[in-house]
């Protein structure tokens, strides 16, 4: 079953509990989680680390994780060594 989260705003280290909190619950009812980052204005390593653990997580437990976000946070992430 494939899930969308929808995340908005910033996403940083003073946000982290919250998204991890969000991953987390969304990883444990779906094999198959996209990440709707269309709304996100910024991410931070703390935040980005986050999204790499879920995608870990999520191949993992045997699903996958996807992003649909703006070509500019994509190569941030891709900049990180983050593709989603």
């Amino acid at each position: 079953m494939q899930h969308v989260l929808s995340l908005t705003g910033e996403l940083t280290i003073s946000t982290a509990a919250e998204l991890r909190s969000s991953l987390q619950q969304a990883l444990m009812s779906a094999t198959e989680l996209e990440l709707d980052l269309t709304a996100v204005d910024r991410v931070d390593t703390a935040a980005a680390q986050l999204l790499l653990a879920a995608q870990r997580d999520a191949a993992g437990n045997g699903g996958a994780l996807t992003c649909a976000c703006p070509a500019s946070l994509r190569d941030q992430l891709t900049a990180l060594g983050i593709r989603l």
